[in-house]
């Protein structure tokens, strides 16, 4: 069922369940906070079973009708049939009931290869789309860097409009295998900007040049506790030149400026090119995702 106001006490009563009563008042005080802000754009699927079973959805909008679907909760079912069961059920009430919302839409959701969610989701009417590869570093003084190759500043410091930065961001996504050109850029970018959640002031949008052309986009954002790298592109004219070490590292460089001191980030598995980055910044492997589509017809 969809979570509403007047079911939260027990909702956040299994949700939390592992926590101490302290911890607990907490975590639920902030959960109700958040839960008001929800307005049209996120919702929270869950279902409670007889014997304690627990299982939860958050849906929060990505950019424009694209939409990601987090399986934030999984608890005591007793086997993987129990569990596929009650799982495509939420899944198809998750879909109806955004499909009285949207004619068009798409859901994305990830979960670790070969876990019980990677067993349930070819049960839904959701498809494999691709696999990556997650990896994550701590941030420290030394994450300080500025490129002595690439100019970078804030598109507004550019002087730069959304569009303007939106045609680069599309020219970027070209060849790209982390970035589908049919995506609509300007969308995106505005959707990072409005994003409340995490930091979204102008100068998340750093734009490089070299040679006084603009060749590159790198979106860094953070939550206070956690950050990634939102968007990370070069132009095809200036790929193949050793420069996306030099564009992750000064994304990085802003994560730490924001007050991050834990970065999380990923490619495609079969982007080999990206995974050397990771790499080459020190950053450390530690878990392999299956991404899983839905887009209504």
């Amino acid at each position: 069922m969809i979570l509403k106001i007047n079911q939260i006490q027990t909702f956040t009563k299994h949700y939390f369940s592992d926590l101490s009563k302290s911890e607990f008042q907490e975590k639920q005080s902030k959960f109700i906070d958040g839960f008001a802000g929800f307005q049209d754009h996120k919702w929270i699927f869950y279902f409670i079973g007889e014997n304690n079973e627990f299982l939860s959805f958050h849906i929060q909008q990505d950019h424009g009708n694209a939409y990601i679907l987090f399986v934030t909760a999984n608890r005591n079912f007793s086997s993987q049939q129990l569990f596929k069961q009650e799982f495509k059920r939420l899944i198809d009430e998750v879909i109806k009931f955004i499909t009285k919302q949207f004619d068009i839409f798409t859901l994305e959701s990830r979960c670790l290869g070969e876990s019980d969610l990677s067993k349930a989701y070819p049960v839904s009417d959701f498809n494999l789309s691709h696999t990556r590869y997650e990896f994550k570093k701590v941030l420290d003084h030394n994450s300080i860097y500025s490129s002595e190759t690439i100019e970078f500043n804030s598109y507004i410091g550019w002087g730069l409009s959304l569009s303007e930065v939106a045609d680069i961001m599309t020219e970027s996504a070209i060849g790209d295998p982390d970035f589908s050109e049919d995506d609509n850029a300007l969308e995106c970018l505005q959707s990072y900007l409005s994003d409340s959640s995490m930091y979204s002031q102008d100068d998340c949008i750093q734009v490089g040049k070299i040679d006084n052309e603009f060749m590159s986009l790198v979106i860094p954002q953070s939550d206070g506790t956690w950050g990634t790298l939102t968007y990370l592109g070069i132009i095809p004219k200036y790929r193949k030149r050793g420069l996306g070490k030099d564009l992750h590292k000064y994304g990085l460089s802003c994560l730490y400026k924001q007050g991050t001191r834990d970065y999380h980030g990923g490619t495609l598995e079969t982007n080999a090119a990206m995974q050397r980055v990771f790499q080459i910044n020190s950053c450390e492997l530690y878990r392999y995702l299956e991404v899983w589509f839905y887009k209504s017809v």
